[in-house]
C-alpha cells in the first residue's frame, strides 16, 4: 500500500509552535518513506515522523529532516499493527514570509511480502505436521 500526504506548513513557525497531522496507514511494515521539499524551502521547513512518542524519521528524537528542491528517501523496516498504524507528522516552517507545501510518501507491505523466509518457515511447519515430524 502506498500513501501520499501533501501538507502546507504555515510561515513563521518554530519547533515550539509546530503543526501536527495524523497519517493513517495500513497494518504491516513501513518499508519505504520519502519527504519532498520543493524549491524555495531553503532548509527552513523541518519535518519529523513519529509512531506514538517514538521517532521514526529521523530516529534521533532531538533532530529533524529539512531540505530544498530535493526528495529525501528512507528505507525502513518499521512494524505497524492493525490497531496502531498511525504515524504523526510534525513540521514547522521558519520562513517568515512564505508558507511551504511538502509531500510525504509512505509504503507499507505485509511482513511476509517483505520477508519471504517467513512464508517458507510456515510452509516447513505445515509439511512437518503433515508427515508427522516435530
Amino acid at each position: 500500500m502506498n500513501f501520499e500526504y501533501t501538507k502546507t506548513i504555515d510561515a513563521g513557525g518554530t519547533e515550539q509552535t509546530l503543526q501536527e497531522w495524523k497519517l493513517k496507514l495500513s497494518a504491516g511494515i513501513l518499508h519505504y518513506a520519502e519527504i519532498h521539499f520543493p524549491s524555495g524551502c531553503a532548509g527552513l521547513v523541518h519535518v519529523r515522523l513519529l509512531h506514538g512518542i517514538h521517532p521514526v524519521i529521523p530516529t534521533n528524537a532531538e533532530d529533524d529532516i529539512n531540505g530544498d528542491n530535493q526528495t529525501v528517501p528512507f528505507k525502513e523496516f518499521y512494524p505497524l499493527g492493525a490497531s496502531d498504524n498511525t504515524i504523526r507528522l510534525q513540521a514547522w516552517n521558519e520562513d517568515e514570509k512564505f508558507d511551504h507545501t511538502i509531500s510525504v510518501r509512505l509504503a507499507v507491505l505485509r511482513e511476509e511480502d517483505l520477508n519471504p523466509y517467513i512464508v517458507l518457515q510456515d510452509l516447513v511447519k505445515i509439511l512437518k505436521t503433515l508427515i508427522g515430524i516435530d
